[in-house]
Parts: structure tokens; C-alpha cells; sequence
């Protein structure tokens, strides 16, 4: 777990993208980390109050020090290979793939 402690809010997102797209994940370790990915957004890329109760920065670096703990602690009790086997994807690496398999069809 000291590893992923080290890791940057942003990492550990990936990483729980990576586990939310795995095909080894069994449903509730993608739900759970697709949860995790969203909460992460909602914090990161929202213009107003990303969730009720964030009322001031203070609350919000609180908030994020809570998520990346509970990332810390989802991703250590996966298996690695869900989520170290390669390089993390970023997020527009993930939406391109999404978009390359529609063309296909």
C-alpha cells in the first residue's frame, strides 16, 4: 500500500479507470472503481461545489485527502494485475479507444 500512497489523486483515478475497464475485474471491484473514477471527476472538474457540503477549499482538500485514502485502500486490496500490468491509460486515451470501437461497427 505505500506505493499507491505515493501516487498523485489523478494516478489512482487511472488506476481505478484501469480496474473499471478490466475484463479480469469481477463487477463489483468495476463498479466500485468506476465510482471511485466519477467521485474523482466530480472533485477535479466541476466549476461549482463539486458535492454538497464542499462549501469552502479547506472542505474540499479534506474531501480529496478522504478519496485518494479510500483509492489507496481499493487498490491495494485488488489484485495488481487489474491495474500495474501496463501503463495507466488517461482519460482521453480511454474516451479515443471508446470512440475507435464505435467506428468499427
Amino acid at each position: 500500500m505505500g506505493e499507491l500512497e505515493r501516487l498523485e489523486l489523478n494516478m489512482l483515478a487511472m488506476y481505478c479507470l484501469r480496474v473499471a475497464e478490466s475484463a479480469a475485474a469481477n463487477s463489483l471491484q468495476a463498479e466500485q472503481a468506476s465510482k471511485l473514477k466519477t467521485e474523482w471527476g466530480l472533485l477535479i472538474f466541476s466549476t461549482r461545489p463539486p458535492l454538497s457540503g464542499l462549501d469552502s477549499q479547506e472542505d474540499i482538500e479534506v474531501y480529496g485527502k478522504e478519496l485518494k485514502q479510500r483509492m489507496v485502500s481499493f487498490l491495494a486490496a485488488c489484485s495488481v494485475s487489474l491495474f500495474l500490468a501496463k501503463e495507466p491509460v488517461t482519460i482521453s486515451d480511454s474516451k479515443a479507444n471508446h470512440a475507435a470501437a464505435g467506428r468499427g461497427k
